[in-house]
């Protein structure tokens, strides 16, 4: 039997449509980039976006499109070991009690493209100069990745597609052994 959807458009239980979502930048503030991860635990106070973290709420969607990038650093050099690892935060009501508890989503190995520029300001933050994501690699957690052809000379930005598995917010906490100065990472998202 045959549904109708909100434009009156008839569908089979058999077909699955996709919303087409306009992507996001993760936060108007850009994440500067840490030396380590700090670690995350239960705590009763919503996580936000501050120093290494971006956090946004999945709008009740379970799958999640990632594009993180970051910026050129001084002298036009591009962090090596960069990486960032997806957090994801459910919530706990006990009586008068809330609790964040955090689980880990994806850890990622971020290798930039020296090629691929683009400019960007944010409602916080000038105009800044950001390199894409060449290719993203899983180190830990489940992502399906989509890397882009550095051979090609076409390249597009990498992306990951996330399970949120039923997170009320995400965070994105960027790392680089080599950070230092003032440099910043952020990313696009969409919820699909």
């Amino acid at each position: 039997m045959a549904q109708q959807d909100f434009y009156g458009t008839a569908h089979s239980l058999t077909q699955q449509k996709t919303v087409i979502r306009d992507l996001q930048v993760a936060a108007a503030t850009h994440a500067t980039i840490s030396t380590s991860n700090t670690a995350r635990v239960p705590t009763t106070t919503a996580p936000t976006t501050t120093g290494s973290q971006l956090v946004w709420h999945t709008e009740g969607m379970t799958l999640m499109k990632i594009i993180p990038f970051q910026t050129v650093s001084t002298g036009g050099n591009l962090y090596t070991g960069l990486a960032a690892r997806m957090v994801g935060w459910n919530i706990v009501s006990e009586g008068n009690t809330r609790l964040y508890v955090p689980h880990l989503i994806a850890d990622f190995t971020i290798t930039p493209s020296a090629a691929a520029t683009f400019s960007l300001a944010t409602p916080s933050t000038a105009a800044t100069s950001f390199t894409q994501t060449q290719t993203l690699a899983v180190n830990y957690g489940d992502a399906k990745v989509f890397n882009a052809d550095p051979t090609s000379g076409l390249e597009t930005p990498a992306f990951a597609l996330v399970d949120t598995v039923g997170c009320a917010l995400v965070s994105l906490i960027f790392r680089s052994a080599t950070a230092s100065g003032t440099n910043y990472a952020n990313a696009f998202w969409s919820s699909l």
